[in-house]
């Protein structure tokens, strides 16, 4: 899938504007939504580096990942045991005998092939009420109305764009409940979007906003902030 040479792109880009730190609070908030039962067994879907698995570790919760990256998993296998991160595909992972309270896949959903049946496979590692924690580009969103082709997550290695509407109907094809479709801003620095753009996407819209970064206080653009960024946080429920 690439996810995590896209994201040891965006560590590349961000250096020096507290990557670490946007990463934990933004997976920080989604957790204080999330509301998993003390001390949850919980999964984390294309676990990247490990920033998702400290959090809910740090929270007190017994962590597995999953990442296609040797690279990603390795890091993760150190930190978290061996027998706790599987680099590969769920069908092979050494998890069949374990039951998660939960199951996160934050910005995953939309680079797979068959998401239906993606999610569908996940129900027999829940528990009974067990949730599943999507976060992914919303394509219905005012953001990605009034940007247009600037819109960041119009990228190529995007398979499939979901709003609230296609998300619910996927769910309910998956066999699970949904319980909460919501916009989800990222804990982001100025600096830090303004490096993505410059990057990612050439343009008006980048040239503007690098301009407008020389007159910005280094204190402000390096400040983190709740941004909108097209993303919505999807909480599904196992039936």
């Amino acid at each position: 899938m690439g996810l995590s040479t896209m994201r040891a792109e965006c560590r590349m880009q961000s250096a020096g504007v507290g990557y670490s730190a946007m990463k934990q609070k933004t997976f920080e908030a989604i957790l204080a939504k999330v509301h998993l039962p003390s001390q949850a067994t919980v999964l984390d879907i294309g676990c990247a580096e490990g920033d998702l698995l400290r959090v809910l570790q740090t929270a007190g919760h017994t962590v597995y990942g999953i990442d296609c990256s040797s690279y990603a998993a390795a890091l993760c296998q150190k930190e978290f045991g061996l027998e706790n991160i599987h680099c590969g595909e769920l069908s092979e992972a050494p998890f069949s005998d374990v039951c998660f309270d939960a199951v996160f896949m934050i910005d995953v959903l939309e680079h797979t092939r068959d998401p239906v049946q993606i999610l569908s496979n996940l129900q027999k590692y829940l528990k009974p009420n067990g949730k599943l924690v999507l976060v992914l580009p919303n394509v219905g969103g005012s953001l990605r109305k009034t940007m247009g082709k600037a819109w960041p997550h119009y990228l190529i290695e995007h398979l499939f764009y979901f709003s609230p509407k296609t998300i619910q109907y996927v769910l309910q094809k998956a066999s699970f409940q949904e319980s909460l479709v919501r916009t989800f801003p990222k804990i982001l620095s100025i600096e830090y979007i303004a490096g993505w753009f410059k990057t990612r996407r050439k343009g008006v819209f980048s040239t503007i906003l690098g301009s407008a970064l020389y007159f910005i206080p280094s204190v402000i653009r390096k400040r983190l902030w709740n941004i909108p960024c097209g993303q919505m946080l999807v909480i599904g429920q196992k039936k």
